[in-house]
């Protein structure tokens, strides 16, 4: 394949090093680690992620994950492992859960400068990276303690190896990296790391004149993936037998099988909704850069000037259909499954900014000018009303306006407004200079803003939320009044964050039906349910010995009327907001009089 690889150019030779490229990526590195500090754990996630870890390391076994004494087969193990060495070393603080993404964040934006500078030029690479660090999505799963921003990096770190074995030939180093990457990815989240192979064998088979067989190639490349096969293979036979074959059945059948084939927890279908729910997405979530994605994306599909472009032209677009078809074609949908495609959106934009430089400025197609520039207000505009306005507006016009709300929406305007005008004079001016000789220059204006409104957003708009979080606080009460090892009962509030932050153990009132016991009519179990729980409640109650119970005020008020349950002493109240399930509640905490 070597003899057939894409011909260095004059340009190749000239490109500038390494040292601006890791000096904007210490920058993102900074602005990402500042977001992690801003925050306590997020449900419902992040929570799961970061406790997982905290019962690898308090147990020792860093063979299979478990969440509350249990196992969870969700992810893989390697996130898990790479998370447990910096909690290790620096302890249970929120950031040390959330370093490695934000590791797998900056390496992500690197790769997609390698990406750019292999397969466009050094401009278009630096413009992908910074693109890349400055967008909604990659914003909320840059700086949390889940396996994405870790997958990207390896999915991205994959196709940058791929672009330089089409610029160098496909040698023994690239087969080795490939090999490493996809072995991370596997690890990390499953077979969605080895959907690049498709886009690489359709990259050599689109271009195979220039590039030569594809069979060899892919032959080459099938050498990484045996590779990824053993390592693989290696941890979940031991890990499976270890679990007497739970982890077959329930990180294959059930997380990836069922996932496909029907919606996990409603999230997703093939109502047209659905169907069309990633295109939303992207408009959404690659904001602001849905300004110029249309015209970039028309612009890449044109018939490229060299050979270069063409290669470039069919990764990106080889590698955004793969990911897109894909993910549509299977049932469960959520946001950050199509997190994959950033790069190589951000490397299309990257890329189009880089051509319409000075001189080379070209307008794009009216229609795709126009495009995108609708998408762009109409997001600013819902961005700036929704951050300015709209608690104000839940509070006031909702059917059942919750008293807790308006406070909140008080306390927290100031700080909203900023942001919702900020919004405001940063885009509408955009809109009257959206013409050729203005891409670049608005393209850095939105880029700065973009960063502005990370770092503000951590410093000011985040923590705002913390003051009606419940799990830290409550769980702060509870260990003010408790034994470290007085066993904690649920009732209504199981969400995942409180089982991290008391650092124990948690068991739920009514524990949920064995997966083999007989089925029960829906109306009969509706019907039954409140009086199960109620009983339930009075049994706990009744025992003997130390315990807490977490429990909704509402629920306690409907059960308070028994003996035992009233007899129950107070030892936390916490008002808060529930996002996870999207309402206010008032959280109690009671312990055992014995």
């Amino acid at each position: 394949m070597h003899d057939t690889s894409i011909e260095h150019s004059e340009q190749d030779v000239r490109q500038p090093g390494w040292a601006v490229p890791l000096a904007l990526a210490a920058l993102i590195f900074c602005v990402y680690f500042f977001i992690s500090l801003c925050s306590t754990i997020w449900d419902r996630d992040e929570a799961r992620f970061a406790r997982a870890t905290t019962e690898m390391v308090a147990t020792g076994n860093y063979l299979y994950p478990t969440f509350n004494g249990k196992l969870r087969p969700d992810k893989p193990i390697l996130i898990y492992w790479l998370m447990s060495v910096p909690v290790s070393l620096f302890g249970h603080t929120e950031w040390a859960y959330r370093l490695c993404p934000v590791l797998g964040t900056t390496l992500a934006c690197l790769f997609a400068y390698s990406i750019g500078r292999s397969l466009f030029s050094h401009r278009a690479g630096l413009w992908a990276m910074l693109l890349l660090a400055a967008n909604p999505l990659v914003a909320y799963t840059g700086a949390v303690a889940t396996s994405d921003a870790v997958l990207l990096a390896f999915i991205t770190g994959m196709f940058a190896v791929f672009a330089d074995s089409l610029k160098n030939g496909l040698t023994i180093k690239h087969i080795a990296g490939l090999a490493v990457l996809f072995s991370g990815g596997m690890l990390t989240k499953g077979p969605v790391a080895l959907l690049p192979v498709v886009s690489f064998l359709l990259t050599h088979i689109i271009l195979r004149k220039e590039l030569g067989s594809p069979l060899k190639a892919m032959g080459k490349i099938a050498i990484s993936l045996l590779v990824m096969a053993a390592a693989f293979g290696s941890w979940f036979y031991l890990a499976n037998k270890a679990t007497n074959g739970d982890l077959y059945d329930q990180m294959f059948i059930h997380h990836v099988v069922e996932r496909m084939q029907s919606p996990l927890e409603n999230h997703g279908g093939y109502s047209p909704f659905y169907l069309c729910f990633y295109v939303i997405v992207i408009v959404a979530a690659f904001f602001p850069w849905t300004l110029y994605l249309p015209g970039a994306l028309s612009d890449l599909i044109a018939s490229p000037r060299d050979a270069r472009q063409q290669t470039g032209r069919v990764v990106l677009l080889t590698w955004m259909g793969t990911f897109l078809v894909v993910m549509i074609a299977i049932s469960t949908k959520l946001p950050h499954y199509i997190l994959p495609m950033w790069p190589a959106m951000a490397l299309c934009v990257g890329a189009f900014l880089d051509a319409n430089e000075g001189e080379n400025a070209k307008a794009m197609k009216t229609q795709w000018a126009v495009l995108g520039g609708l998408f762009f207000l109409l997001l600013a505009l819902g961005l700036a009303a929704g951050i300015g306005f709209g608690p104000e507006y839940i509070g006031k016009y909702a059917k059942k306006p919750d008293a807790l709300w308006l406070p909140y929406a008080g306390d927290s305007q100031s700080v909203r407004s900023v942001f919702g005008a900020l919004c405001l004079i940063i885009a509408l001016p955009l809109i009257f200079r959206h013409r050729a000789i203005h891409y670049t220059s608005n393209a850095r204006i939105l880029l700065g803003a973009a960063l502005m409104c990370i770092v503000l957003g951590g410093s000011l708009l985040i923590p705002s939320f913390e003051r009606i979080k419940i799990s830290e606080r409550l769980a702060r009460e509870i260990q003010a009044h408790t034994a470290a090892d007085a066993p904690v009962t649920v009732c209504g509030y199981s969400e995942a964050s409180l089982i991290f932050y008391l650092k124990r153990n948690v068991s739920d009132i009514v524990p949920p039906r064995p997966a083999d016991a007989p089925p029960v009519d829906k109306k009969t179990a509706a019907l039954n349910a409140p009086k199960k729980v109620e009983q339930a409640v009075i049994d706990w109650a009744s025992k003997n010995g130390p315990g807490v119970l977490v429990i909704p005020k509402t629920m306690y008020e409907r059960y308070k009327s028994d003996p035992a349950v009233s007899s129950l002493i107070p030892i936390g109240d916490v008002n808060g907001f529930n996002y996870s399930k999207g309402q206010w509640v008032n959280v109690l905490a009671f312990r055992r009089r014995n």
